[in-house]
């Protein structure tokens, strides 16, 4: 008996998830094929990595790597314990990641996302944003160029 299966990226998902840690809080979106958008808030005291890991991992899988946009402007007290927490999972991931962007809101987390950026190996895949208005533009531009790929496609 055969069976018809539905390609990897067809297969419908939730398209907005909330992560409750212990001390912060992530937001994930999918506003396009192959975009994730995380919104990140409060701490991250090891919980929030692991659980972001989880709720992505079959976006890692997807024939296109996904475009991952992060907006950190609302973390607290990034410790370089979790830096390289973070650090740890893009070298993990990074050959399964697109286009990272990460909208950073203070002068420390812009020098965690560039340690991040040199130990991870992301040097040509990382674009870090002061600027909330170009980060927002360059996440809506890859959703339409995204969702115009995908109707070409069909």
């Amino acid at each position: 008996m055969m069976t018809n299966h539905a390609p990897h990226d067809a297969v419908p998902r939730s398209t907005r998830s909330v992560i409750a840690g212990a001390q912060g809080r992530v937001l994930v979106t999918r506003p396009g094929p192959s975009i994730i958008s995380v919104g990140l808030a409060g701490r991250d005291v090891g919980d929030l990595a692991d659980a972001l890991g989880r709720e992505i991992a079959s976006d890692l899988e997807l024939p296109a790597p996904p475009q991952l946009f992060v907006d950190a402007r609302k973390t607290v007290g990034v410790s370089m314990m979790m830096s390289h927490a973070w650090a740890r999972w893009f070298t993990r991931n990074r050959d399964r990641l697109g286009r990272v962007a990460l909208l950073t809101g203070s002068g420390f987390l812009r020098l965690t996302g560039d340690f991040v950026r040199s130990f991870a190996g992301l040097d040509q895949k990382l674009d870090l944003f002061v600027d909330p208005a170009a980060f927002l533009r360059a996440q809506d531009h890859a959703a339409r160029s995204t969702r115009e790929s995908s109707t070409r496609r069909l």
